[in-house]
């Protein structure tokens, strides 16, 4: 497996997870994984990752018709990024009725067969090949273990994923938290903890509000920088990485 799949899988996979975990009606994580894949050839940042029809853009589709495929112009919705993409392909498929039964589909093979062998009959793709590609990527792949129900991971698992970058930033990673049923804040509360930059009076801030305030230049420079600080609690090289990381928000 080469670095853009790789990668490809794991971003769309972790989206992917939290709606899944998050939602009361939802696509298997493979299916969608799979989906991604097949209609964006593998590109995160495709205008299309899910070749949805509907307003944003148009371009150039291969569609297949009376037996044989034709090339038209068709209209597809646009997403800002990769994240909301995903939250609009959960969107789209669980308030769309003829989908009804790939919901909650614990089988991803009949899941995808009900993408195409919809309640009114109008499928989702109409390569007639459709089905059997989208298995062969999940079964390639392995992208079955993305379907997996796990118990919950501790507070400590967490944090340690947050610090690692693997929840995003601010509100991503508030949504994606809340999504997966996770406490933002009882979280955020032990990320400070780890990082070091637990405050030492009830009255500090989080490492978000000071990294913000860091960033606004209301801590000054260093040296000075450093020994405010400190004077207030802080431990300055931890609260530097988690400065970082809200810069590139």
């Amino acid at each position: 497996m080469n670095e853009k799949v790789k990668n490809f899988i794991e971003t769309i996979g972790l989206l992917a997870r939290n709606e899944y975990l998050g939602r009361e009606k939802w696509i298997l994580p493979s299916v969608c994984i799979a989906q991604a894949a097949l209609e964006s050839g593998w590109n995160l940042n495709a205008k299309t990752v899910f070749g949805i029809k509907g307003s944003g853009f148009t371009a150039t589709t291969s569609e297949y018709y009376n037996g044989h495929y034709v090339q038209i112009q068709d209209s597809f919705r646009a997403y800002p990024n990769v994240a909301a993409a995903v939250v609009g392909y959960y969107d789209f498929l669980t308030n769309t009725p003829r989908y009804t039964n790939a919901l909650n589909n614990t089988d991803y093979k009949d899941a995808v067969d009900k993408l195409i062998h919809t309640t009114d009959g109008a499928p989702y793709a109409t390569d007639p090949n459709y089905i059997s590609k989208i298995i062969s990527i999940i079964e390639q792949y392995g992208l079955q273990e993305y379907d997996v129900r796990e118990e919950k991971k501790s507070v400590d698992e967490i944090a340690q994923e947050v610090i690692n970058g693997a929840w995003g930033n601010g509100e991503d990673r508030r949504q994606a938290l809340s999504n997966a049923g996770y406490d933002y804040d009882t979280v955020q509360s032990r990320v400070n903890e780890m990082l070091g930059c637990a405050p030492s009076a009830p009255a500090g801030k989080t490492v978000e509000e000071l990294a913000d305030e860091v960033i606004r230049g209301e801590w000054g420079n260093n040296p000075e920088r450093k020994a405010q600080l400190e004077a207030a609690g802080y431990d300055y090289n931890a609260c530097l990485l988690y400065t970082s990381d809200a810069a590139d928000e």
